[in-house]
C-alpha cells in the first residue's frame, strides 16, 4: 500500500515559494506527521535550495543535510551546484555540479 503524504506550500510577498513541508499520514497515532521539508531562499541571480529532515525528539527541523545553488551565469545559462553534509566532519562537500542550458527554440512561439 502506498504511503499517504501531504504537502503544504508557503509563499513571500512576491508569489515564490519559499518552504514546502512534506508529511506523511501516521496510521497508529491517526494523524499527520511531519517527515522534510525543503526551504527556497532568493537572490538577485538565482536562488537556494535546502532540504532539512525532520527530528521528532527535538521537535524541529534538523539543519539541512543537502543544499542546491541554482545561479544564473549567462543568458539561458544556469549553473547547478548540490552541497551534501559529510556527518563526520560537520561540514558540506560539493557532491554535484553541472551547467543547464535552456534551448534556444524554447522562445519560439510556434515551433514546426
Amino acid at each position: 500500500m502506498a504511503q499517504k503524504m501531504e504537502y503544504k506550500y508557503e509563499y513571500d510577498e512576491q508569489g515564490r515559494l519559499v518552504n514546502k513541508e512534506m508529511q506523511s499520514w501516521d496510521e497508529a497515532k491517526q494523524q499527520w506527521t511531519k517527515s522534510s521539508r525543503l526551504v527556497y531562499k532568493y537572490y538577485k541571480n538565482g536562488y537556494n535550495v535546502e532540504v532539512s529532515k525532520w527530528n521528532a525528539d527535538k521537535q524541529a527541523y534538523d539543519l539541512p543535510s543537502q543544499v542546491t545553488l541554482y545561479r544564473s551565469v549567462g543568458l539561458d545559462m544556469t549553473s547547478v551546484k548540490t552541497y551534501r553534509m559529510n556527518e563526520a566532519q560537520d561540514n558540506m562537500y560539493l557532491a554535484d555540479s553541472m551547467v543547464v542550458m535552456e534551448p534556444i527554440d524554447s522562445r519560439l512561439l510556434a515551433v514546426m
